[in-house]
């Protein structure tokens, strides 16, 4: 059986397994919550489903504000099945810093050009500047009810996703200056810049470490060595 070349088609050839998984942990001291194959492609491409039938084109930058949740992994998979380039963005993590957070998640927005923004409902209503300091954005959505426009079973329809695509645009954290992401779209590694394509990574990975200390940029996926423990983004 010939190698996967892609993330989704990674994903693709475990979506009937559900002995296989990810075991996502978001605080020490609870239990890891197991997500098997199957239920994440099958929310993958739902989310993937949601965002064609909101308009979104392939190429078009979406904005994820999604706290260490499994949605997270879900929403950067369904982004690379509708052919969009996902935006993961900080969750805000102190109130008394809102304002620079603010500043930042806007700078971050108009850089790549994001024409829709997903969070949670906690998240949501302190949002509601955005709308106006970011004209590319056409809507916020909460993850919860924009799944639902569409059928638990849904599907992106016509995206052939390349191993050359942008998968996502990691910007840095903004904690000493301007967040920045100096990725480019075929080109490999320019300075600062971990070159991820939409290649293979493995389906043997387990867990999942979401919100690590400063990122940098990416691109559609880079080949993961088969017997890799974590994702660190």
């Amino acid at each position: 059986m010939s190698q996967a070349r892609t993330l989704t088609a990674s994903l693709d050839a475990v979506a009937h397994r559900t002995d296989g998984g990810y075991s996502h942990l978001v605080q020490e001291k609870e239990p890891a919550r197991f997500v098997p194959y199957a239920e994440i492609a099958r929310r993958a491409r739902r989310f993937g489903a949601a965002l064609q039938a909101a308009g979104v084109r392939r190429g078009e930058r979406v904005g994820l504000i999604l706290p260490d949740s499994s949605e997270f992994v879900e929403a950067i998979f369904g982004a690379m099945y509708a052919g969009a380039i996902a935006v993961p963005i900080y969750p805000p993590m102190n109130l008394g810093q809102f304002e620079a957070y603010l500043g930042n998640t806007t700078h971050i927005l108009r850089q790549a050009g994001c024409s829709l923004l997903v969070t949670d409902a906690r998240v949501r209503p302190i949002l509601g500047k955005l709308m106006s300091s970011v004209p590319s954005v056409r809507s916020v959505e909460v993850y919860s009810s924009f799944v639902k426009q569409v059928d638990e079973r849904a599907a992106p329809i016509g995206v052939d996703v390349k191993p050359d695509d942008v998968a996502f645009l990691q910007f840095t954290s903004g904690s000493t200056s301007r967040p920045w992401s100096p990725t480019s779209r075929r080109s490999a590694g320019r300075r600062g810049c971990r070159s991820r394509r939409r290649r293979t990574a493995s389906a043997g990975c387990r867990s999942i470490t979401t919100w690590g200390s400063s990122a940098s940029c990416s691109r559609r996926s880079t080949t993961t060595s088969a017997g890799c423990s974590s994702s660190r983004r």
